[in-house]
């Protein structure tokens, strides 16, 4: 989810990642995320759970879970800066074991071989490509270095009403995930991260499509790995 030295694209209003960097994500930086998700805990705590939390300890209980998480496991996220320093989008990530509150989704469990993206914004609301596609590469080459095989995600329609972290099957479509367990609410993608395309070939490959510059696609997988429990750290992208 890496090879450096390739320029990003610019398409009309798509603001290019020149500049921008990455690091990974801390407890710290949940202060700075912005809307609905900065509360959500849907992936964190059963629908039983969270539904006597205010806000507050909503924060408390996702700032608590990044800590745990990154103690044990090793970096859960990555957060995006743009050239000012201003933190401008965040992914966050992880093996679906830290991930209880998944359970109550139709189209769970998530794959064993597999991390799971649970959060991936940016301040302007949705996320748009250029800011997305950064995040996800990030992303995906910290778990390449992980020896970790796949991400998967659970998608949901916009404006269900049911959770406000939950990425919209259009957007995980565009940034080359693929619908490994259909459902009409909340379908499971995946994206494979060991196939012979590159992981970053799949990203822009699947932005190019959006964008109506479509070319061939190599099907060609290979075997996937089990996730290593050894927490590995993560270097800036």
């Amino acid at each position: 989810m890496v090879r450096h030295g390739v320029a990003p694209r610019t398409h009309g209003g798509r603001e290019a990642a020149m500049g921008r960097r990455t690091e990974p994500l801390l407890s710290a930086h949940l202060a700075d995320v912005t809307g609905e998700v900065q509360t959500c805990v849907t992936w964190l705590l059963s629908p039983v759970q969270a539904r006597g939390l205010d806000d507050d300890q909503r924060r408390e209980a996702r700032s608590g879970w990044v800590d745990a998480v990154t103690a044990e496991w090793g970096p859960c996220g990555r957060v995006l800066r743009d050239t000012d320093g201003t933190l401008i989008g965040h992914v966050l990530y992880a093996p679906p074991s830290y991930l209880p509150g998944l359970a109550s989704l139709p189209t769970a469990p998530a794959s064993q071989d597999a991390v799971v993206m649970v959060e991936l914004s940016t301040v302007a609301g949705q996320p748009r490509p250029a800011l997305a596609r950064h995040l996800v590469q990030s992303m995906a080459k910290d778990l390449v270095t992980r020896e970790i095989s796949a991400v998967e995600a659970f998608g949901q329609p916009i404006r269900t009403g049911d959770c406000g972290c939950l990425l919209s099957p259009g957007l995980l479509g565009a940034l080359g995930f693929a619908v490994h367990r259909p459902h009409p609410l909340h379908p499971r993608f995946r994206m494979d991260l060991r196939r012979s395309v590159t992981w970053k070939d799949e990203v822009e490959l699947a932005i190019e499509r959006v964008l109506g510059a479509v070319r061939p696609a190599p099907s060609t997988k290979k075997a996937t790995r089990p996730i290593r429990s050894a927490r590995v750290a993560s270097d800036d992208s």
